[in-house]
């Protein structure tokens, strides 16, 4: 719906749609880090018997309920970008914010954080993928692009 709107040279409209996205997809998350976060173990016996397994899993989803919301704008200005036809910024965040995955995990795990720190590496690179969509969304240049 963006990028109808900027074809329609709305970029004021486009601009509302993203923000509502957000802040629909966010509602909607709401129950999920209450689960994650205070009862992980209700989700992850349905899909872990194992008792290693369903600690690690369950040690993952309260750490990923820490950053959910970020996540929920990480994903919806990542498809902001692709509607609107702005790629690259969108491609080198999610490429440079991906792999700072491996060296924050080693360094973690260098801490003594043993397998959770694969967790928090993720955690982090997600809330630093938000925050530079967040930068990329109100620098505005997206919504000023010439369209062909």
């Amino acid at each position: 719906l963006a990028g109808q709107a900027l074809g329609a040279r709305r970029p004021d409209r486009a601009r509302a749609v993203a923000r509502a996205a957000l802040k629909l997809g966010c509602l909607a998350m709401v129950p999920l880090p209450v689960l994650m976060l205070f009862t992980p173990h209700l989700v992850v016996h349905w899909f872990a018997t194992d008792p290693a397994v369903a600690e690690a899993a369950a040690s993952y989803l309260r750490i990923a309920g820490l950053v959910l919301f970020a996540m929920c704008l990480e994903v919806i200005y990542e498809n902001v970008a692709a509607g609107v036809g702005d790629t690259v910024p969108a491609m080198t965040i999610e490429v440079l914010g991906t792999l700072l995955r491996v060296p924050f995990a080693l360094g973690l795990a260098h801490l003594g954080i043993g397998s959770d720190a694969v967790w928090w590496s993720v955690a982090a690179t997600v809330v630093i993928k938000a925050a530079a969509f967040e930068v990329w969304f109100r620098a505005d240049r997206w919504a000023t692009r010439t369209q062909a």
